[in-house]
């Protein structure tokens, strides 16, 4: 079976894919359905973007919450996901206040640059619900934790030292992911993948790769979006 964990690009949509036999391979799609034309068949993919969102109502979502409570002083890395209806903002600025009219928190920048994602996975879940099933949300900083026997990593991604400790944990849980690291980073230009979108993707694929010694998923009673969609995120300790 194949496994398959997806980071947003800069160049659309970086995706590391683990089989049963711990071979790999790399892709980058520039939309979510010619990603799910390629890995339909997918045991499971997951991906680091929100999945399931609020109409009203408080402004977090109970999986983001207790993301952060787990990441402790990491916590600042899972930004707070939009409600639907910012989905129609043309700026950050309009997208704030529609967001705090609807749940009374405003959206931070960070949300805003991935907006355009966020509303492409949105609506290709809204018309696909075969893929509904094969497609789950994962937050990176969150399957680190869990690799990292629990313990945030506290160095920054982007940072050398973040780099290195990251690179680390993912070498002791995949012996193949210097291979993947090395061989993403001499094919796409930066401009396309980041060196953080190659370590998040292969975390996100790994974990994947674990499916059938059992995930776990936060919170364990998720709540349910008005479109039917669960809004949860999965990791595993093994």
């Amino acid at each position: 079976m194949l496994y398959v964990g997806v980071d947003g690009s800069k160049g659309g949509w970086f995706a590391v894919a683990i089989n049963d036999k711990h071979d790999w391979k790399v892709d980058l799609f520039t939309t979510v359905r010619e990603l799910w034309d390629k890995y339909s068949t997918a045991e499971l993919i997951l991906v680091d973007i929100p999945i399931g969102l609020l109409d009203n109502g408080t402004a977090w979502r109970s999986c983001d919450l207790k993301a952060r409570e787990l990441l402790g002083t990491r916590c600042t890395s899972v930004f707070m996901a939009p409600c639907r209806q910012a989905f129609t903002a043309k700026t950050h600025e309009e997208a704030s206040c529609i967001n705090k009219d609807i749940t009374g928190k405003g959206l931070a920048i960070q949300t805003w640059s991935i907006m355009r994602k966020i509303k492409e996975v949105d609506y290709f879940l809204a018309e696909n619900k075969s893929a509904r099933q094969r497609i789950r949300e994962v937050h990176p900083e969150l399957c680190f934790w869990a690799f990292n026997n629990k313990q945030p990593v506290l160095s920054k991604k982007k940072e050398k030292s973040g780099i290195q400790d990251r690179r680390k944990i993912l070498q002791s849980h995949f012996s193949k992911s210097d291979e993947i690291y090395e061989y993403a980073k001499g094919k796409f230009f930066r401009n396309k993948v980041g060196i953080d979108d190659i370590i998040d993707a292969t975390v996100v694929a790994i974990t994947a790769s674990r499916y059938r010694k059992g995930l776990i998923s936060i919170p364990e009673q998720p709540q349910v979006d008005s479109t039917g969609l669960p809004m949860k995120m999965v990791f595993t300790l093994e």
